[in-house]
């Protein structure tokens, strides 16, 4: 995707990427884990490692030029997700 036209600071931030994705669905699945048995405290810090992870993901990738646009929306999408999951364990209806 990226090859022939990237630096080796571009590579970097792919690579950075691809290893903070291992890292979140790792947490993912931690995340579901510990839904399941209702500790909010520990799914609340789960969902926050992914909402990190991309902010770090898009931070290095909006460095390349060009900058790929698309992922980084689609970071975005996912740690809009995770904000909303974030908000619902923070703050559930009543």
């Amino acid at each position: 995707m990226f090859e022939g036209n990237t630096t080796g600071a571009d590579l970097k931030a792919v690579q950075l990427c691809e290893e903070l994705y291992d890292d979140s669905l790792f947490h993912s699945d931690r995340a579901l884990k510990v839904l399941a048995t209702k500790d909010y405290d520990s799914l609340n810090i789960e969902v926050g490692f992914t909402l990190a992870y991309m902010d770090t993901c898009n931070d290095g990738l909006s460095t390349m030029k060009p900058t790929p646009q698309v992922i980084i929306t689609k970071n975005s999408e996912i740690s809009s997700m995770s904000s909303i999951l974030r908000k619902s364990i923070l703050f559930p209806p009543s």
